[in-house]
């Protein structure tokens, strides 16, 4: 899925660079387009999700994360660009253990894996740079977040494919980050209803 503003620099290299976002970027004798990952057909995509989630409605945003809700659930991922031959032997959604990720396989038998995603990145970097001198973020291809500290420390997070409403959590409200159920959660600052996203420690 193309993604505008085409941009023109003569001293960007040719190729194809993935980005911090989940995005890519094709750059060809200084022109360079900007692409987002999308499932093959967003409609039959879109009939599987809501029936398998229950949920009831889907947004697209621009950097090709998809967002279920509906019912008082949310569950928020992103296809990856790439796909292959589905070994299920059907359509619809399977979870794969081995990799710990959604894939979801259409009508055609080409698997995609769906990674999950931050709901708002620059509220969570914030608060991880807020933790002070040497702390810094950084989103991995597959969704799962990278945050590093003083003196090589290395936290690796994956975050949930639910995003849910801070009542049904037990999080208090005041405190970004918290711990419960042997997951750590951040509670995003919403201008609508606090959510709360967990994360496993990988």
């Amino acid at each position: 899925m193309p993604l505008l503003p085409i941009t023109v620099n003569a001293g960007v290299a040719d190729g194809i660079v993935r980005n911090n976002d989940g995005t890519a970027t094709w750059t060809q004798k200084g022109i360079s387009v900007h692409f987002a990952p999308s499932v093959s057909d967003i409609g039959k995509f879109a009939t599987d999700a809501l029936a398998s989630f229950s949920t009831t409605n889907i947004q697209v945003r621009d950097d090709g994360t998809l967002r279920l809700y509906g019912g008082g659930r949310q569950y928020w991922g992103r296809p990856r660009f790439e796909s292959e031959p589905s070994l299920s032997g059907g359509s619809g959604f399977q979870w794969n253990a081995q990799i710990k990720r959604l894939t979801y396989t259409d009508a055609g038998g080409k698997a995609q894996v769906i990674d999950p995603v931050l709901v708002y990145t620059s509220q969570v970097e914030q608060t991880v740079v807020g933790l002070g001198t040497g702390w810094t973020m950084n989103i991995e291809v597959d969704g799962t977040l990278r945050i590093s500290g003083p003196e090589g420390k290395i936290i690796k997070l994956l975050p949930d494919y639910e995003v849910k409403f801070n009542g049904t959590t037990g999080m208090p409200v005041s405190s970004a980050w918290s711990a419960q159920d042997g997951k750590v959660y951040y509670l995003y600052n919403s201008a609508i209803v606090p959510i709360s996203q967990g994360f496993t420690l990988e």
